[in-house]
């Protein structure tokens, strides 16, 4: 996921720097993020201590509309949290508008009538357009399978 964010490129520059500027010393997470941030240009701790500090993982519902009048088909996403509270169960947390808890979304998407797109997400709830000729046109979210998410 991250490598999709910064690029496969800047991301193992970073981590040579990272390793090579604490060889042998002790390391915090925002270490990481500092040299990951320095060479991306991106804030990087931002989009990555929602994952760290956070359990669970992003649990997305995808409704989709389609307006004929103005050929635009709309996915409506909403954002929940799984959370695993024991060995065999998995608790599903509704969120709400008020909620402290939403992933960093990297969210690629295609759909047929457009080019693959990369989304960054960090809402609750959130609409993708793209444009369509019917509601029948198919929309892949998480393009790629570089999204940590279900």
């Amino acid at each position: 996921m991250l490598a999709s964010y910064i690029g496969e490129d800047k991301l193992f520059l970073a981590l040579q720097r990272f390793m090579n500027k604490h060889k042998f010393g002790h390391v915090t997470t925002e270490d990481l993020w500092q040299t990951l941030s320095e060479i991306s240009g991106k804030n990087i701790a931002e989009m990555m201590n929602c994952w760290i500090k956070n359990g669970g993982h992003p649990l997305l519902k995808v409704n989709k509309k389609f307006d004929e009048h103005s050929q635009k088909l709309t996915l409506e996403v909403s954002q929940d949290v799984m959370r695993n509270n024991s060995n065999i169960q998995i608790h599903f947390v509704p969120q709400d508008e008020n909620s402290l808890v939403s992933y960093n979304l990297i969210l690629a998407v295609k759909s047929q009538h457009s080019e693959a797109r990369t989304e960054i997400v960090n809402k609750n709830h959130f609409e993708l357009n793209f444009d369509a000729k019917s509601a029948r046109d198919w929309i892949k979210v998480n393009w790629g399978h570089n999204g940590v998410l279900r």
